[in-house]
């Protein structure tokens, strides 16, 4: 479904090109907008933004508070309620999925992933080394080697990839809020209420 944003936007667009064809019998933008925006006045957020109470942008701020400085790469608690309000300003801007929060054990930041990837790489490497090497045939002083590789080859390998996969999986966190999405609804709202 289409954000109210980009259903505003469609309309200018479709105006606009109407306009050049036809400049006799110009389509009237603020009507549509009146109409399109009289069906989301039930949304919460949308609501709070005609009364006054919130705008639509100070709504997303809110939202996005825990995404900040150090917070960027915490787990966070599972908040259904942060996660409804989440939805319904998807309903309006084009919804910040990097906000949702899903708990603590969700792999959506980078201490979580770094700890699930380590835990996993290190059992994968370490049980693939140790029964895929044959110790009974080789010298002493290899065996001693292989010993040591056991422990340090795991430890490399799962470092290695809970950093890589941690700091890839965790880039979404840094994405873009729809701040300039939510100023313009938030002019409309003066405009039209």
């Amino acid at each position: 479904m289409e954000t109210l944003y980009w259903q505003a936007k469609a309309i200018e667009r479709i105006a606009e090109n109407l306009n050049e064809v036809n400049p006799d019998y110009p389509l009237n933008v603020a009507d549509q907008h009146k109409i399109l925006f009289q069906g989301y006045e039930r949304n919460p957020i949308f609501n709070d933004a005609i009364t006054e109470r919130q705008s639509i942008e100070k709504s997303l701020e809110e939202l996005a508070k825990d995404n900040k400085g150090i917070g960027k790469i915490l787990p966070w608690r599972k908040d259904e309620e942060h996660n409804k309000r989440l939805e319904q300003l998807g309903e309006l801007v084009t919804e910040p999925y990097h906000l949702h929060k899903g708990g603590i054990w969700m792999p959506d930041n980078l201490i979580t992933i770094s700890a699930e990837t380590t835990a996993m790489a290190f059992g994968i490497s370490y049980f693939t080394f140790r029964y895929l090497t044959n110790l009974d045939a080789l010298p002493e002083e290899t065996i001693q080697g292989i010993k040591t590789m056991k422990i340090l080859l795991p430890t490399t390998i799962s470092i290695l990839t809970s950093a890589f996969f941690g700091l890839l999986l965790n880039s979404r966190r840094y994405n873009n809020l729809p701040i300039d999405e939510a100023r313009y609804l938030d002019e409309k709202v003066k405009e039209f209420y």
